[in-house]
């Protein structure tokens, strides 16, 4: 996951849990308003959140893709470095998924 899709979710964490406290103060003073803008806020974080973290799994399975090729060109050439670092490649992406 990129160092902007790392901050994004993060971002996105912090948004939403703003938003229920927001929502939660206004439910205990009787203020709806300001408990419908929390919830609308805490939306909004999770949506941030879940779309960072669709970005980051994309990425992931675009260098899985990417490190697979380069292992099989590696073999179609007879480079073992390039093997492994096709594999290597593969690995991070798998991992990235996560």
């Amino acid at each position: 996951m990129s160092k902007e899709t790392k901050k994004q979710e993060i971002k996105g964490s912090i948004e939403k849990g703003a938003g229920k406290v927001k929502q939660a103060v206004g439910g205990a003073v009787g203020n709806t308003k300001m408990e419908a803008e929390g919830k609308a806020k805490a939306a909004k974080g999770e949506a941030r959140q879940e779309t960072a973290e669709a970005v980051g799994k994309a990425g992931g399975k675009i260098q899985e893709a990417a490190g697979k090729a380069q292992g099989a060109v590696g073999e179609a050439v007879g480079s073992k470095a390039m093997q492994k670092k096709g594999k290597a490649n593969e690995l991070k992406g798998k991992a990235n998924q996560v």
